[in-house]
């Protein structure tokens, strides 16, 4: 879709004539910004920016830009966030204006048509799906719908209402009784897993082998050595086994 004038083909041969470039020319113009840049700067040939970016520099007295700096415009994604704030983006700059998009809509008050000036369901060029798949070689490849039916629809209204799971019906008597208070923990039962501990005993033993090995703390003959040590901390284990035993 394009913002111009009437005369939009003979504008647009007016602009490359003025670039004297081409394609592979361009790639090599300046650009802005470099790495680092934060105020614009008007000695390049091509600029890259976001909306917000843009807007910022447009009202900013320090980094005034003539309405009429640009010679053409680019805006990609035009069907998104162009009807309020960042319209004004579009508005300030009095140049041809190219507005890219693969959704554009007809609503009244966010109207893509209407905001570049075409009928309604006329963009000014359009290139198809089926054109980008059937292309040689091909642009976009085609797709295949996949039904999934979730947990959530495949449930039955009726029996599952269990609070317990990670998904639950919540009658809507019950919402009204909370006057319409939505908070999860208002509907959810938590379930607290019972957490077993093993005895005393059996972890000092557990320490004991990590210390000394399985088959010297439960060797016969080792049982009086064991006795006999004096410190450390096999010492410290052996005296808290005798506390609880």
């Amino acid at each position: 879709m394009a913002k111009t004038p009437e005369n939009f083909a003979e504008t647009v041969k007016e602009v490359r004539q003025q670039l004297g470039l081409s394609q592979e020319e361009l790639a090599h113009e300046p650009r802005w910004p470099n790495t680092g840049e934060k105020l614009i700067a008007k000695d390049r040939r091509i600029y890259v920016s976001t909306y917000p970016t843009m807007l910022n520099i447009i009202r900013d007295a320090f980094q005034h830009l003539s309405p009429h700096f640009f010679d053409f415009i680019v805006v990609d994604e035009s069907h998104r966030s162009i009807y309020n704030t960042y319209k004004e983006v579009l508005d300030y700059f009095k140049t041809i204006i190219l507005g890219l998009t693969a959704t554009p809509t007809d609503i009244i008050d966010h109207n893509t048509f209407q905001l570049f000036h075409c009928e309604d369901g006329l963009p000014t060029f359009a290139y198809t799906f089926e054109e980008a798949v059937s292309n040689v070689p091909p642009y976009l490849c085609s797709f295949q719908v996949m039904k999934i039916q979730t947990r959530f629809h495949a449930r039955n209204p009726e029996t599952d209402t269990d609070r317990r799971q990670k998904w639950f019906m919540v009658p809507r008597a019950d919402i009204e009784t909370e006057g319409y208070e939505l908070s999860l923990s208002r509907y959810k039962e938590d379930v607290f897993e019972e957490v077993k501990y093993e005895k005393p005993g059996v972890i000092l033993e557990r320490l004991l082998v990590a210390e000394l090995g399985e088959d010297f703390v439960n060797h016969e003959t080792h049982k009086k050595l064991l006795e006999r040590i004096e410190g450390g901390i096999v010492r410290e284990l052996l005296e808290l086994r005798e506390m609880i035993a």
